[in-house]
């Protein structure tokens, strides 16, 4: 149940924009520009875990909440921004994120064996810059990064990323959104969650493997929005991440999985 809930959350981040992610949304906020409170469920198909070549189908929630003052709130997935910066372009502030691990329940049976990796909560803060390229609000480009630290005892690490998007307005209600993204992970990070162990190797049969720091992955993604009454809106996204570095190499993904990941999903907001 918790790898359905975890795949639930990245649908709807896929369906309106999901910023980072792999099945977790890691990368800020990818936020409909021409909107400053933002409600949605989406419906998706996600790969079981970071790697798989197994997909499931499952909704959840995205949304952004005004503050006034150019600060807003943001939920994308299992993870929220709090932008605290009152200027109108830089934006910067505290994030946590909700990491799921993975459960004996995967689909994959020889995975499935291995120890299973717990949930923990991810502290850290993000920073970007907001360019607005006419006088179009839909018209406009983002740059930015994150950091978040293992609180929680698991990995004991930190995923860092940094990111690029840009905005086109279609026609005179509708918005492209097109984004680019890298994360990088710490030793202990990438060593929990792509690692074979020796006991690991001896349940699964997979050759030990010990996965060191490096770029996890690069993405690349794309949304469509647009208006079907004044308050609702209806939306696409795709989202394709090349798994890279010693997560690639991994036997989780090399023999069990793969290391091309596809997110896609429909949703439908309230905008207010």
């Amino acid at each position: 149940m918790k790898r359905k809930i975890t795949l639930w959350m990245s649908a709807a981040a896929t369906a309106f924009g999901l910023s980072a992610t792999t099945v977790q949304s890691e990368g800020g906020s990818f936020t409909p520009p021409q909107y400053s409170n933002f409600l949605s469920f989406g419906i998706g198909v996600v790969p079981d875990y970071i790697g798989s070549d197994d997909n499931f189908i499952g909704a959840a929630p995205f949304g952004i909440f005004g503050l006034g003052e150019n600060r807003f709130v943001s939920i994308v997935a299992n993870s929220a921004y709090v932008n605290v910066s009152k200027d109108k372009n830089f934006r910067f502030g505290p994030t946590a994120t909700y990491r799921f691990g993975r459960d004996d329940d995967v689909d994959d049976s020889v995975v499935s064996l291995m120890e299973e990796i717990d949930d923990t909560v991810e502290l850290g803060a993000f920073a970007g810059y907001m360019m607005e390229l006419s006088d179009d609000i839909r018209d406009r480009a983002t740059f930015g990064g994150q950091i978040a630290f293992d609180v929680g005892g698991v990995h004991n690490g930190y995923a860092a990323s940094i990111n690029a998007r840009r905005w086109f307005p279609v026609g005179k209600f509708g918005v492209l959104g097109l984004g680019a993204a890298v994360t990088y992970g710490s030793g202990d990070y990438m060593d929990t969650y792509f690692s074979v162990s020796p006991v690991d190797a001896a349940t699964t049969g997979l050759p030990q493997y010990k996965a060191g720091d490096g770029l996890r992955d690069a993405r690349v993604m794309a949304l469509f929005i647009h208006p079907i009454t004044k308050n609702w809106v209806a939306g696409g996204g795709v989202y394709y991440s090349r798994i890279l570095g010693d997560a690639a190499d991994s036997p989780i993904v090399e023999d069990r999985g793969k290391k091309d990941q596809l997110i896609y999903g429909l949703g439908i907001g309230y905008v207010w």
